[in-house]
């Protein structure tokens, strides 16, 4: 078969895209009442999905390269910039993906790439996967996800990012290979979803739909495919649970105790709970899934999803709602958990929802996304002094105005080492300064990945400069020091405090902090410890291994 040349063969890919694009604007309707009267006709609404893909792409490419690094993101930075095969609070998915990319550049825009990308993409599958419903249909479902704030708002690079990726492609393979009966591609499926393991361990929950989807079937089951996909997530896992067992089990400690302390019944959070699906779902969806529950009632309603969307798509967007739900009882459930099932939601809802529907809710979906164009622009022009006398002021002084903050600290840079009492202020810091800055103090259960790079015996007798913008963490430190001097200095209407440190005493550091952050930490159950050595900090400071 021969490929016949088009008219703008020759032309770069660029320019071709450019083209099309302009054409596809063209051709739109010049009106709000027009559009809508059109939202039927399958040509139409086929131009529109790309001139939203392509719109929506860009912007979110503009505010990628616009927006500065985060806190959090520039922690995750720091893992690409120290590779390895784990990290104190997740696998290590995310760093490998950056340190690739850190070496083209640590530029904002080209850092956040994935996450601009890979919603559009599932955007583009989502289209492809709606097309048995109608090719008007799955147009205008996958343009409403395109102004979603999944997509929309999704530009900064998490943790995330990568756990988004893989799980939806594993559920989309795990669809595919439940519909041919193949072993191989369970098995893929299974890979798949161990890779977004070693993103995060929320993975789990998608293999949790798996399970129900299997047990739900009409009898007689089979569990052969189950045991596919436990075969094809073992060397994602092990990876994990190797790292775990050469560092104390760091990573269980973290995910499942320590950040779990606060655990208790929380009355208000399962109405957050709901209102962050409402917030990913949008002003389309949620009244779609509302009307549906009223006309057909639940059992019917799910009758029909089933029947529409498929169990497969029904059971990842269903149970992770539904332990996501039963968690929000005792612990505050955060909008990225969700990320991962929000398009299982949109496909189920969609194939659920009659056309005219569809087509009656794009206006208020395309208001929607007009609602956080304006909010993100707002927040990307409005000046940190709007924050003046709040406590979010110097955080964000520190994150817009980093260079500046460096500079005013650069006078001490050849006599001290530069710390900070934060994972953030110190990951930002290191971004910026393209320097090692460790965490000195107690810090929070999170971000504790320096605990595993700075090895505090080597700064001995040396000199420190605290950065903070608490002036009670700054005095605290006054004993780890022979000497102090305690210094002020305002950046944009925030002031800042620097103790600069002469004589750092390990010793005492060691006894009154790194003791303490070890009982914290890093203290295991009875029979973690009888399976694993301590980990790399109970071990270098020659601390006590306790049991919890």
């Amino acid at each position: 078969m021969r490929l016949r040349a088009g008219p703008h063969a020759t032309r770069p890919l660029f320019l071709r895209c450019n083209v099309r694009i302009t054409a596809a604007v063209a051709s739109l309707p010049s009106s709000p009442s027009a559009a809508l009267a059109r939202l039927a006709d399958p040509a139409f609404t086929r131009r529109l999905f790309f001139v939203l893909l392509a719109a929506t792409g860009a912007l979110k490419l503009l505010a990628a390269s616009l927006v500065p690094i985060t806190g959090d993101e520039a922690y995750f930075i720091l893992w690409g910039r120290h590779p390895d095969y784990g990290y104190y609070d997740h696998g290590p998915m995310v760093g490998w993906w950056l340190s690739a990319l850190l070496q083209v550049s640590d530029a904002p825009g080209w850092l956040r790439l994935p996450a601009v990308v890979i919603p559009l993409a599932v955007a583009v599958w989502l289209r492809r996967a709606l097309q048995p419903c109608g090719d008007a249909k799955a147009d205008l479902a996958a343009s409403m996800f395109l102004l979603s704030p999944l997509n929309l708002a999704n530009f900064l690079i998490a943790t995330d990012t990568p756990l988004f990726a893989f799980a939806v492609a594993a559920g989309i393979v795990a669809l595919e290979a439940d519909r041919r009966g193949r072993a191989g591609l369970w098995l893929t499926a299974g890979f798949l979803l161990g890779l977004a393991f070693l993103a995060k361990y929320l993975a789990v929950v998608m293999g949790i739909a798996w399970m129900a989807w299997q047990l739900l079937r009409p009898a007689p089951r089979d569990w052969r495919p189950i045991g596919w996909v436990l075969l094809g997530a073992l060397p994602p896992v092990a990876v994990n649970v190797l790292w775990n067992h050469h560092h104390g089990w760091t990573n269980l400690l973290f995910n499942v105790l320590t950040r779990n302390d606060d655990a208790g019944i929380k009355p208000a959070s399962p109405f957050v709970y709901l209102l962050l699906w409402s917030v990913l779902l949008g002003p389309t969806l949620v009244p779609l899934l509302v009307a549906g529950l009223r006309r057909h009632g639940l059992r019917d309603g799910w009758r029909q999803l089933h029947a529409a969307a498929g169990a497969g798509p029904v059971m990842m967007a269903a149970v992770p709602a539904l332990v996501f739900g039963a968690v929000s009882l005792v612990q505050e459930v955060g909008l990225h958990w969700l990320m991962a099932y929000v398009p299982w939601a949109v496909f189920a809802l969609a194939a659920a929802a009659p056309a005219e529907k569809l087509q009656a809710w794009f206006k208020p979906a395309a208001f929607y996304a007009g609602l956080q164009v304006v909010l993100m622009i707002i927040a990307m022009a409005a000046p940190s002094s709007w924050l003046a006398g709040t406590r979010q002021h110097t955080s964000v002084v520190l994150g817009v105005h980093t260079a500046e903050v460096l500079a005013a600290l650069e006078p001490y840079r050849a006599d001290y080492v530069l710390a900070s009492d934060s994972y953030a202020r110190a990951a930002l810091l290191a971004y910026h300064g393209r320097r090692e800055v460790p965490v000195v103090g107690f810090g929070s259960h999170h971000g504790r990945q320096d605990d595993l790079l700075t090895d505090f015996r080597t700064l001995d007798g040396g000199n420190l400069m605290f950065f903070s913008h608490r002036p009670g963490r700054v005095e605290q430190a006054r004993p780890w020091f022979e000497s102090v001097e305690v210094r002020q200095f305002e950046i944009r209407g925030a002031t800042f405090t620097l103790l600069l440190g002469r004589g750092f005493k390990y010793d005492v550091y060691r006894e009154t902090v790194l003791r303490e952050i070890g009982r914290r930490y890093y203290t295991a159950p009875a029979w973690l410890l009888r399976l694993s050595p301590p980990g790399d900090f109970i071990q270098r400071y020659e601390l006590p291994a306790l049991a919890r």
